[in-house]
């Protein structure tokens, strides 16, 4: 059987073919191919959100993940205090040097 993104790109490729509406034939594909990545991702986010700490660091249910060897980076939400931050604005000195303008 095949799957929503084989069927969605099978559309896009009769669109082409047969001169059809191209562009909501690859509006429809670039749908499916979002939704076919973001599955796989699923399991990643909800073990993300299992690790967080409510007003200390945080996942979004839609959070970006970057799949790697033996696990996955998952973007998350980290607060910072004001007064973590000041000794930087005391200091541009110990600001990396890359981030600074």
């Amino acid at each position: 059987m095949a799957s929503r993104l084989e069927n969605v790109a099978r559309l896009y490729v009769e669109a082409i073919r047969n001169k059809g509406d191209v562009g909501e034939a690859y509006r429809e594909l670039v749908k499916a191919v979002d939704m076919s990545a973001y599955e796989n991702f699923i399991p990643y986010i909800a073990a993300g959100k299992a690790l967080q700490q409510e007003g200390e660091i945080e996942v979004d249910d839609d959070a970006c993940v970057s799949l790697g060897e033996g696990g996955a980076y998952v973007a998350a939400w980290l607060w910072v205090e004001n007064k973590d931050v000041q000794k930087f604005i005391d200091d541009p000195g110990l600001i990396p040097w890359g981030m600074r303008t």
